[in-house]
């Protein structure tokens, strides 16, 4: 279950456009922190996610190219980002 943290300008539907282009393409959300952003600090999202097999290596690139998302990167210990 991969689980991806993203970085967001807050606009007002950033949290609605990110869950629902991951449930349009099948994946099963199991958890979202969300953290709005505030003068010091971008927006936050950490999202575990369970994508279908046969496309799970495209969600970091879907999300990546939503309006307000600023940064993608998996939750681990090597922190690739997109």
């Amino acid at each position: 279950m991969p689980t991806l943290e993203l970085d967001f300008h807050d606009g007002p539907d950033v949290l609605v456009r990110v869950l629902t282009t991951l449930r349009r393409r099948r994946c099963e959300i199991t958890h979202v922190d969300y953290l709005a952003r505030d003068r010091h600090h971008p927006g936050r999202m950490v999202i575990s996610i369970e994508a279908p097999a046969s496309h799970a290596h495209c969600v970091e690139a879907w999300l990546a190219n939503l309006v307000d998302v600023v940064e993608v990167c998996q939750s681990d210990r090597t922190r690739s980002c997109l």
